[in-house]
């Protein structure tokens, strides 16, 4: 039970409520209230006395005598005859206390359809026409408190951990549990306050950015950027949990993907652990991932070869889904999840930058030429005014976000320049000179000279081959959270990797008529090197 603690720090002080709730509204009652509160139904009743102890050790003892309303499930002394009170810790008597304590009343003649939120977050029912509860058989039942009322039980009501509490407590799972528990907080949970803002019930819930970046705002707008709520009992996930020397594997295979300027360990280290969590999750139970032809993370990251992903894990039950225990090796394919390929669209406006005596057009492709160009949309780049200077010949920067320290084949797909509608319907010879940052931050560039489109065909022009950036340039999906929430700016955002198109025609090429002074670009694509 040592490895609940973990657990319990996190359920510590969880759902304490400032206003009380009338009796008449969560609970029909006749006749005058009993004198007793919930604390001293318990402690008088000897058959109670080890639950009567966990309270105390707990720290639940106040707030059971204290006015808000409650309904306890107390398990007798039988049920509890493994517990050894004086050995037991406050986080271990915790876990069992609140498994067996809800907020409200809750009597046996409630709907059994009716889920019943535990302190513990977990969700149980009643059954057998009132004579079960979570699976446990009751003892005594509808027993009145001042304070709520009190049920006994036969035996414990059994635990599964949900995938969030399985990665805090498994013994095996520490590296990823000491990641992932940094970024929980408690919030007033959304739900709790009115339409006109106003806070119907200080209701506390424990919000974790990294996974529940879904109710983050008060005004019920939705920020779906959280990797799933693996947390909660309300959805179901398939998780791929890696063990402690697999998240180490994964690790010393990662992390020199993030090298940050500086050698920035902190940077480095946050942006390698979020990348070994980002494709873990999965929406809903599937049962036999490896069996699937392909699965799409909650990360949208398509996995077209799942049974190497899942081939060797440990399938194990949660509380809302399925665990699946990756020993030793994560067998993350980097193209499909932590280094996919960089995709630049010519046409988008944002992060372009057009130099003089340049001029810039989208154009948009129909009929049969419409699949030469993503989403049949480019870009027609062409020289403003005559002008056999090469400094004023076209040019556009591109930016080029997400750049890891990895290698890269970089390519321009550029379509036919007989497509162009008003610049030269030639070939054109172009440099470009990658911008990129070094190690200690500064701006270094290399360039690629004499390379040529065509006027007929379209063509997949490698720029660089096996290019490899000494840093990562990148802002990780923490950093996207905090900016879909008004903590960042765009501007905030420097995408220090920028590629210069620029074409360089001689006035004797131009005049030539073989080569002239514009090109058709539909986008620039990093594909990344396997070593």
């Amino acid at each position: 039970m040592n490895r609940y603690i973990l657990l319990i720090l996190l359920f510590a002080g969880y759902l304490f409520y400032a206003c009380t709730d009338t009796q008449d509204e969560h609970y029909n009652r006749s006749g005058s209230l009993p004198d007793q509160n919930l604390l001293e139904l318990i402690t008088s009743n000897t058959d109670l006395s080890v639950f009567s102890k966990l309270l105390e050790i707990a720290g639940y003892d106040a707030l059971l005598s204290s006015s808000q309303t409650f309904t306890v499930w107390a398990p007798d002394n039988n049920a509890l005859s493994g517990i050894n009170v004086n050995t037991i810790t406050k986080d271990e008597a915790t876990l069992i206390v609140e498994n067996h304590i809800a907020r409200y009343n809750h009597s046996t003649s409630e709907n059994p359809l009716t889920a019943i939120r535990m302190r513990s977050n977990k969700v149980y029912y009643f059954s057998g026409g009132g004579s079960m509860f979570g699976g446990a058989v009751l003892k005594e039942r509808d027993i009145l408190a001042k304070n709520g009322i009190l049920h006994t039980l036969q035996s414990q009501i059994q635990y599964f951990p949900n995938i969030y509490e399985y990665i805090l407590t498994s013994p095996n799972t520490s590296k990823m549990a000491d990641f992932v528990r940094q970024f929980d907080e408690y919030i007033i949970d959304p739900q709790a306050i009115g339409s006109d803002g106003t806070i119907r019930d200080t209701v506390y819930i424990r919000y974790n950015r990294l996974f529940d970046a879904s109710i983050l705002n008060w005004d019920r707008t939705a920020v779906l950027s959280g990797l799933g709520q693996i947390n909660t009992e309300d959805s179901l996930y398939t998780a791929l949990i890696p063990n402690d020397a697999a998240w180490d594997a994964a690790y010393a295979r990662i992390s020199p993907y993030f090298k940050a300027v500086g050698s920035n360990d902190s940077i480095q280290r946050l942006q390698t652990s979020l990348a070994i969590v980002e494709n873990l999750i999965y929406r809903g139970v599937i049962d036999n991932p490896a069996g699937q032809d392909s699965l799409i993370s909650t990360a949208s990251s398509v996995i077209r070869q799942p049974a190497t992903l899942f081939g060797g894990t440990q399938k194990i039950q949660a509380s809302n889904g399925l665990v699946f225990l990756a020993e030793n090796s994560l067998n993350y394919n980097p193209v499909e999840t932590w280094m996919q390929p960089i995709y630049v669209e010519a046409d988008e406006q944002e992060g372009r930058k057009v130099a003089a005596n340049t001029t810039i057009v989208q154009r948009i492709l129909d009929g049969d030429q419409s699949g030469l160009a993503t989403d049949s949309r480019f870009l027609e780049v062409y020289q403003t005014s005559l002008d056999d200077n090469m400094d004023n010949q076209p040019k556009v920067t591109f930016d080029i976000p997400q750049v890891l320290s990895g290698k890269y084949n970089i390519y321009a797909e550029f379509l036919p320049g007989e497509l162009a509608q008003q610049g030269d319907k030639r070939a054109t010879k172009l440099r470009c000179t990658l911008n990129y940052r070094n190690a200690n931050g500064n701006t270094v560039t290399t360039i690629a000279n004499n390379l040529e489109t065509s006027a007929t065909d379209k063509i997949k022009l490698l720029l660089f081959n096996g290019f490899s950036f000494p840093v990562a340039n990148y802002y990780d999906r923490l950093w996207n959270i905090d900016f879909a929430n008004g903590l960042y700016t765009i501007d905030d955002r420097v995408v220090a990797t920028k590629l210069d198109i620029n074409v360089r025609v001689s006035a004797a090429d131009y005049n030539s008529k073989q080569y002239g002074r514009s090109f058709c670009l539909d986008r620039i694509i990093l594909e990344p090197v396997q070593n």
